[in-house]
């Protein structure tokens, strides 16, 4: 893919499907991917599909994908997504003091919120066009590191 601008929704949604992968292959063996998942919770009905990654069978973060238009609905429903899940496991265990990570992208920009009782934190990944490999291979170094509880650099 030369242009992300031309690029087909489904080109973008295979490349960051692969960084998904990606980013579960550097973490642990347990980290698995469920695509298009049909997220349901307690207080929502359903709420749209998503991406889950799990680590063993308890979801590690939610990732939803969008355009360039819809970055800022992709956000809010993420959001949404990831304290409801939060909210369903501090309800099953309080004493829980894990987080949760939302992951928006429409390839080029990466926000990421991690959400744990104590609150929530944002961190924005932006991938410069001209160098689109290199500035991939950073997005997945980072939130695998994120994922295993390190710190994300911005990149």
């Amino acid at each position: 893919m030369e242009n992300v601008a031309t690029a087909s929704d489904e080109d973008k949604t295979t490349l960051i499907d692969a960084v998904m992968r990606a980013v579960c292959r550097e973490c642990t063996s347990q980290t698995k991917i469920e695509r298009h998942v049909l997220f349901k919770g307690k207080a929502l009905e359903s709420f749209g599909r998503v991406d889950l990654l799990r680590d063993g069978n308890l979801e590690n973060a939610i990732v939803v994908e969008c355009d360039e238009q819809n970055f800022d609905k992709g956000i809010a429903r993420m959001v949404i997504t990831a304290e409801t899940a939060l909210l369903e496991r501090l309800e099953k265990d309080p004493q829980m003091d894990e987080h949760i990570y939302g992951i928006v992208s429409d390839l080029l920009t990466w926000q990421v919120m991690e959400v744990g009782a104590e609150g929530a934190r944002f961190c924005k990944l932006k991938v410069d066009e001209s160098e689109k490999e290199d500035g991939l291979r950073c997005v997945v170094g980072a939130l695998a590191a994120l994922l295993q509880g390190k710190e994300a650099r911005d990149a």
